[in-house]
């Protein structure tokens, strides 16, 4: 695979008005589900779970820091979001929760309303990149946002892999900020 740092963000770069540079689009068949939530200004927190077979504290720092640059107040790993629900004096509904079901988010966002979950996993095997993003409004338990992908790399994971996938999540932010409605989308990288 290429000799790119992973996970590495252009200099300058403000995700909210740029997308990440590439040559790669995501199409319909790449971006399996992707719902308008016109609420979403009400949804200041994304929670990260993220996991990826090389450096997942590494990728974690990157989605935080890129979708921090949309102008969500707060992103944060699924730790630093229990640790927020500690101190708020929120836990005590939530003993034995898991994030892993839909009624463990549920539950969560009965603790926290305004939250958005991110679950994403990318897997590297020799030169090829396996990608996974899904954001789930935790209240109805529906996936408003789904990627998955599978690509060949052959110089830049980041270029190849990592900005379309985080580049149509933007897409999808961004629409949904401006009010589209359900099934309207704008044009341009789809």
């Amino acid at each position: 695979m290429g000799c790119a740092t992973l996970y590495e963000t252009p200099t300058d770069h403000n995700f909210k008005s740029n997308e990440f540079p590439t040559r790669y689009e995501a199409d319909e068949e790449i971006v399996k589900t992707r719902k308008i939530l016109p609420e979403i200004k009400e949804k200041t927190i994304l929670v990260v779970s993220a996991k990826d077979d090389r450096d997942p504290k590494l990728y974690v720092d990157f989605l935080k820091a890129s979708f921090t640059g949309l102008g969500i107040t707060e992103v944060l790993s699924f730790e630093e979001f229990q640790q927020k629900l500690i101190k708020a004096g929120k836990i005590d509904d939530l003993r034995g929760v898991s994030s892993e079901s839909i009624l463990g988010l549920a539950q969560f966002a009965k603790a926290e309303p305004s939250i958005l979950w991110l679950e994403s996993e990318v897997k590297f095997h020799k030169s090829w990149c396996h990608m996974d993003m899904k954001i789930v409004d935790p209240r109805t338990g529906e996936t408003v946002f789904e990627y998955k992908d599978k690509r060949f790399v052959i110089v830049n994971p980041n270029s190849e892999c990592i900005y379309p996938m985080m580049n149509a999540a933007r897409d999808w932010y961004l629409e949904s900020a401006e009010g589209a409605k359900v099934g309207e989308l704008h044009s341009g990288r789809h």
